[in-house]
């Protein structure tokens, strides 16, 4: 089983109009208590969407190339300094993708999880995400990943 959930969004803080990348906007109308929780084979991982979310955000979009893409197998490395892993994707057939990461959970190391839900449940976040940067006055064609346009 795998489906992701956001909780805690009770009101977004304003923009920083300083602010030229995805990850410092994020950072910027997030709280410290808004959570992204990853629901891995029974397994709730909490991930903070001002930190952590933000920190990978070019690693997600790029997670999400690679899973619309025909490659076989591919990695992502979760670069946040409080949620640091690293997840292995290998297709199994045209519709299942078997994932293993490298957490230090004891169980649940490994899903096989539907191609559709998972890419499903991260365009979702995304959706989200991006709508509340617009919300917030950000221009998402006129940001940048790491600060170069």
């Amino acid at each position: 089983m795998f489906n992701l959930q956001i909780r805690h969004i009770d009101k977004l803080k304003e923009k920083d109009t300083e602010e030229t990348t995805f990850s410092g906007a994020i950072e910027s109308i997030y709280r410290n208590d808004d959570m992204l929780i990853i629901n891995w084979n029974k397994v709730k991982v909490s991930m903070s969407i001002k930190w952590d979310l933000s920190d990978s955000w070019f690693d997600i979009k790029e997670m999400i190339k690679n899973l619309e893409s025909n490659k076989k197998e591919f990695g992502m490395q979760w670069p946040s300094q409080s949620f640091f892993a690293y997840w292995t994707f290998n297709e199994i057939d045209h519709l299942t993708w078997e994932i293993k990461t490298d957490w230090d959970f004891e169980t649940n190391k490994t899903i096989e999880v539907s191609k559709k839900v998972f890419l499903e449940e991260w365009k979702k976040i995304i959706k989200k995400v991006e709508t509340d940067l617009i919300n917030q006055g950000y221009n998402l064609l006129t940001m940048s990943y790491h600060g170069e346009k």
